[in-house]
């Protein structure tokens, strides 16, 4: 009963409920909205984190480096409230605590994406002509 409501609602088949809805069904159906609009802007704001890490949802092929972190700081400060309201607190610790670098920008990725039950697998590379003495490190995500 509830859902067929919250989906005529949803379409916009009537602007108020039926009398015959009792007040509990009311109050479900006004958690449910609040829950699926809560669900979508997680989704829009992960998805603006991931365009400034130039990525899309599936893309398990692209890498991203240190400095693409750096070019992504401006969409994640700019963006910082929002992930702290929407995310849960384990998924938005480095947001609270502040991004200074690179490094910080991709560690707020990795707390995103772990909440969509994805991971960002690291690996380290060799910088040429140092003979080994340099490394650098390259991102990708686990999909």
């Amino acid at each position: 009963m509830i859902s067929i409501v919250v989906n005529l609602l949803a379409c916009g088949h009537f602007r108020k409920l039926p009398k015959s809805i009792s007040w509990q069904y009311k109050y479900a159906i006004d958690f449910n909205q609040m829950k699926i609009s809560k669900v979508i802007k997680r989704q829009e704001l992960f998805n603006q984190i991931l365009k400034a890490f130039k990525l899309t949802q599936d893309d398990n092929v692209t890498t991203f480096t240190r400095t693409d972190g750096v070019s992504a700081l401006e969409t994640i400060a700019a963006l910082r409230q929002e992930l702290i309201e929407n995310f849960p607190a384990t998924n938005a610790l480095k947001c609270k605590k502040g991004v200074h670098n690179g490094r910080d920008a991709i560690t707020v990725l990795r707390q995103l994406v772990r909440f969509y039950n994805k991971r960002v697998v690291s690996y380290r590379l060799k910088v040429p002509g140092t003979r080994g003495r340099l490394h650098r490190y390259e991102y990708k995500l686990a999909v």
